[in-house]
């Protein structure tokens, strides 16, 4: 029997065992980018820049759709007691 013997790549072995070191969000959208996003720094950037919209929407929305304001009545009695 052979000895088999399989060729490595160091660059790519440092890729692989890096990619297992990252977080499973970052992994995640470097997966599904369609290779736009090709690294950490640039993923982190994508998430961070995904929560500043999500806030920026969860403040805005009560402040543009939230209840309306009540309006008195023009017609409506009002005694303003004086003091």
């Amino acid at each position: 029997m052979e000895d088999i013997q399989y060729e490595t790549n160091p660059q790519l072995q440092s890729r692989l065992s890096q990619k297992n070191d990252l977080p499973k969000i970052i992994q995640w959208i470097i997966r599904y980018s369609g290779g736009r996003i090709n690294n950490e720094k640039t993923a982190t950037y994508v998430l961070l820049g995904f929560v500043v919209v999500i806030v920026l929407i969860a403040v805005a929305y009560p402040i543009f759709f939230g209840p309306p304001h009540r309006q008195i009545p023009p017609d409506a009695n009002i005694h303003v007691p004086i003091r």
